[in-house]
């Protein structure tokens, strides 16, 4: 008999892109007997066609869709948790759809790798159509596990990850103040990380469908600034380690020399290496520095808010 695995889904008023995620998970070449979805819209009315769920759900032999009271992404996942029945939890966001060996890859992954608590996969892009979307592609941003300055994985991303039910349990899964922006898959990966280590499993492959508006890039960046300074706040973990700087005033201006430097050090020499048109340069370079930005931005907001409830 195989492994049995529970697949959890949070999603939130996406209604078009979260059945091409399930879509994608009822076609999987793992046994239909061993793996379960459970799926939890993070709002009581979510206006979701259930019908059109069902139809799909039919193909998942162990499928459960749920509703509860908007409480964030952190709240949801953890409920998904509890629901959960397999020794292997593996995440993915209902704007991704799941390559057909996905649930495969991780299973196979991480019985050949006992010491490994937790595994992220390979997060490839839908094809872009937005402008945005391209420069997101074109950076491959969130394609691997993000890895801190020694090289070592610190972060599982959860539109793509895999973990022990077991070592979930026992940090208590995603710790509630993430729940209405980024940084819940850091600061569980941190936890995590103190019972053994983190890999990266390439084969397990999603598919995501990237930001298409400069104003969701900015936000985006915003809230995993925010989350990032929360986690490693909590987890006592060195700023320099995630390469920024605690987010002090004046260490706002050394970033923007960090961020004004890596222009010439990083983004022109990738331009070139990757053939990047030459008309693209220019608004390549902003958006690189407006997501930099936009993360310190975050960072800052979330220093300040800590130093405000301290005092």
């Amino acid at each position: 008999m195989k492994q049995f695995v529970s697949v959890i889904v949070p999603t939130y008023n996406r209604f078009e892109l979260f059945l091409k995620c399930i879509e994608s998970l009822a076609n999987q070449d793992y046994g239909k007997n061993d793996y379960e979805v459970i799926c939890i819209h993070d709002g009581l009315e979510c206006g979701y066609d259930e019908v059109k769920i069902e139809n799909i759900a039919k193909q998942i032999r162990y499928f459960k869709f749920e509703k509860i009271s908007h409480g964030g992404v952190a709240l949801v996942r953890n409920y998904a948790i509890s629901l959960s029945k397999g020794q292997l939890v593996l995440m993915i966001d209902d704007d991704c759809i799941a390559k057909n060996n996905w649930i495969s890859s991780y299973v196979k992954y991480m019985n050949n790798q006992e010491k490994v608590v937790g595994a992220g996969g390979t997060v490839l892009s839908t094809p872009p159509k937005a402008f945005v979307q391209k420069y997101i592609t074109f950076k491959n941003l969130l394609r691997k596990p993000v890895r801190d300055s020694n090289g070592n994985i610190v972060s599982l991303i959860t539109a793509n990850s895999c973990f022990r039910k077991n070592i979930l349990n026992k940090v208590g899964g995603f710790r509630k103040e993430f729940s209405h922006y980024g940084g819940e898959d850091l600061d569980l990966s941190f936890r995590c990380r103190k019972f053994d280590k983190l890999e990266y499993c390439k084969n397990a492959i999603v598919y995501h469908n990237h930001r298409a508006s400069l104003k969701d890039l900015v936000r985006q960046h915003i809230s995993y600034g925010r989350g990032t300074y929360l986690a490693c706040k909590l987890n006592n973990i060195d700023f320099r380690l995630l390469k920024f700087y605690n987010p002090t005033f004046w260490n706002l201006f050394l970033y923007l020399g960090y961020v004004f430097k890596r222009i010439f050090t990083v983004s022109l020499p990738e331009f070139k290496e990757k053939n990047l048109k030459l008309s693209l340069y220019i608004p390549y370079i902003f958006l690189d520095m407006i997501r930099k930005l936009s993360f310190i931005v975050g960072a800052n907001i979330e220093y300040r808010k800590n130093k405000l409830e301290i005092t």
